[in-house]
């Protein structure tokens, strides 16, 4: 693929690469910092299936960690 080929990673390898973040972010169930907001909004915009119980987990750490960066 063009990515490969431009040395990209794919969202998937991104994923591998951050499972034990996302992972931790989601069992702690707060976002820390912007890495881990970036990370958790590009999970729940990756068009692939997720639980509705992820899904809604998802949007409510990020409405959180923005709320927070508001205040």
């Amino acid at each position: 693929s063009e990515l490969r080929l431009n040395d990209i990673p794919s969202l998937s390898e991104l994923r591998r690469r951050y499972s034990r973040t996302y992972a931790r972010v989601l069992k702690r169930d707060r976002i820390e910092d912007e890495t881990e907001y970036y990370l958790l909004r590009n999970v729940l915009f990756d068009p692939g299936e997720k639980a509705e119980e992820e899904r809604a987990q998802l949007e409510k750490l990020i409405a959180a960690y923005e709320a927070k960066l508001t205040r």
